[in-house]
Parts: structure tokens; C-alpha cells; sequence
């Protein structure tokens, strides 16, 4: 990697590891080495120049006609609960000659947390550590009422941050599981930011209209000036209610390294999403999802051009 000029990724990773204090290394897994192994590699030049002809604005792509056979289309949408894409997606990297697994980093994470606060017999830190663990996939709930997701992570880790260095009766080496983790989930909430592009929606909730008859008994001015306001000039008669309006984000869907719409085909006899599998397990049919697309494809579900004879 070129240290003058660190690309986005890189830059990202350097700033996540230097919200560390008594976490100097976070080495017990070997994870934050396996995703600066995995950036590192595309520094390579053979490699940045294969992916650089895969953008959808390269001419390698642009000039692409479409087939003159049918085809059919299996897009990957990493979707799990816990928002942990990065690390599943490096973890499958490292698996992918094998079956393409995303579980074995977070689950060597989570026995070491156990481990270090069992040794610890601080079971008070069980708490601070189910919070920290459940950033990343706070962190996308947090866009549905926030429309600034970057300023929605950043708070929601300098909050972490801050609870975190306030107990100081941690034990050194809860802190220091603690930090890891914590640069484990902010890592993972910045990656998904970067790599989904999202759209700010307005919505409206019916909300049912107060009788004018309660606002006179309340006392805030500001309150009974929002219940007189509703109850004489924007509830609907016919409904008595009125629309209440509200602030949403949607982000496209992706796999972990390509979103939906770089993943689809116009003109597929037959799209099939697969849920819950990431870009590097994609070619093993282990995978329900994959494997339920190819059974579905080869017995005629995209039509006739794709049956295989049993």
C-alpha cells in the first residue's frame, strides 16, 4: 500500500484502530490482520488493474453487449442481523478455496470476550460488551430516523468510546477485549457506509386526532398550541386522524463487495436473490440460497434452455 496516498479503505482502518488505548495490537484473532491482509492485496498492481476494469463506468464493462443466449441471474445480499459484512466477508476470503465459512472470526471474538471476562470475575462488563458487540447493526437502525448516516455512526462510536474509558475499574485486559471489539464493530459500521449508497425518503404516519376538549387542560403552551393546531385544522374528519410526517433511509442491498445493481443483468429470463450469502460464497452450492437458484434453474424455472436431463 502506498502510504502517501492510502486509499479510502485504508484510511478508514487506520482511523478505527487508533480508537485504541490499552488494545495495542488486538491480535487474539488474528482478524485485524486478516482484513489489512485482504486491503493490502488489492494494492497490488496486476490486482487494482483487474478491478479497476470491473467498474461499471470502465469500457471493459460499458462496451459489454448483451448475451445472445438466455441467462439467468443469482445476486448475492449479505443481510445478516449483525451487520458484521467486513469481517464475514474476509473470513469466507480466507475460506474460499474450502467452503467459503464467515463465521470463524466473530466466533474466535466472542470466546475470547467470555474467556477474558470469566478470568476476570468481572461479570458487570457483560453488559458494556453485548453493547459494543451490537454497533454494527445498531448503527443501520439508526439511519431510519437520522437522515446523516455518517453522523449517525460517528456518534454512536464516540458514544461507546466514551462509556468505555468512563469505567475505570476495568481491568486492564477486559479494556483491552473490550477496545478490540469495539474497532471489530466500528470497522464493519464504516464498511457498510462506504459501500452502500443510500436515499433519503419522507413518510407519513396516520396519527389519531386528539379531541379539542383535552387541549384545554394542558399546561405546556407549546403542547396545547401542537393539540389545538391538529384537532381544528389538520385532522381529517373523515378519518380523525392526521399525517404525521417522518425521515427514512434506504440502502441497496449488496453483497459485501458489489451492490445489487452491479450484481444484475438486464434482460434475465430469471433473477434469484440469495439472502444471507456474501460476494466469496457465491460459488459454493453448500449455500441454500445458491444452490436452491441452480436446482430451481437446471429444473426448467428460468425456462427450457436451461433444463439439464436427469
Amino acid at each position: 500500500m502506498n502510504s502517501s496516498f492510502p486509499s479510502e479503505a485504508q484510511r478508514m482502518i487506520t482511523q478505527m484502530l487508533n480508537l485504541r488505548t490499552q488494545a495495542q495490537s488486538c491480535t487474539g484473532c488474528q482478524s485485524m490482520e486478516a482484513i489489512q491482509g485482504w486491503i493490502n492485496r488489492f494494492a497490488n498492481e496486476d490486482v487494482k488493474n483487474y478491478y479497476q476494469q470491473l467498474k461499471p463506468s470502465n469500457s471493459v464493462i460499458t462496451n459489454l453487449e448483451t448475451p445472445g443466449i438466455p441467462y439467468a441471474v443469482i445476486w448475492g445480499n449479505e443481510d445478516h442481523e449483525d451487520a458484521l459484512t467486513l469481517t464475514r466477508l474476509v473470513t469466507s476470503w480466507e475460506n474460499a478455496g474450502v467452503s467459503g465459512d464467515d463465521e470463524a472470526y466473530i466466533d474466535c471474538f466472542n470466546s475470547i470476550i467470555e474467556q477474558r471476562i470469566q478470568e476476570a470475575n468481572q461479570q458487570f462488563a457483560l453488559g458494556l460488551m453485548q453493547s459494543i458487540a451490537q454497533l454494527a447493526g445498531a448503527a443501520g437502525k439508526i439511519f431510519t430516523t437520522n437522515p446523516n448516516p455518517g453522523e449517525a455512526i460517528e456518534k454512536a462510536i464516540n458514544a461507546a468510546v466514551t462509556a468505555l474509558r468512563s469505567m475505570f475499574n476495568l481491568q486492564k485486559e477486559i479494556q483491552e477485549v473490550a477496545e478490540c471489539e469495539l474497532v471489530h464493530q466500528a470497522m464493519n459500521a464504516q464498511w457498510n457506509l462506504m459501500l452502500a449508497p443510500y436515499e433519503t425518503h419522507t413518510g407519513y404516519l396516520d396519527v389519531p386526532c386528539l379531541p379539542c376538549e383535552q387541549c384545554e387542560s394542558e399546561e405546556d403552551p407549546q403542547v396545547a398550541g401542537w393539540c389545538w393546531s391538529n384537532c381544528m385544522y389538520g385532522c381529517d374528519p373523515l378519518t380523525q386522524s392526521f399525517q404525521e410526517p417522518y425521515t427514512f433511509i434506504t440502502f441497496q442491498p449488496h453483497d459485501g463487495l458489489l451492490l445489487k445493481t452491479e450484481q444484475l443483468l438486464a434482460g434475465a429470463a430469471k433473477t434469484y436473490e440469495a439472502k444471507g450469502v456474501n460476494h466469496m460464497q457465491e460459488q459454493f452450492w453448500e449455500y441454500a440460497p445458491i444452490g436452491n437458484a441452480f436446482q430451481d434453474l437446471f429444473n426448467g424455472g428460468a425456462g427450457a434452455a436451461f433444463i439439464v436431463p436427469k
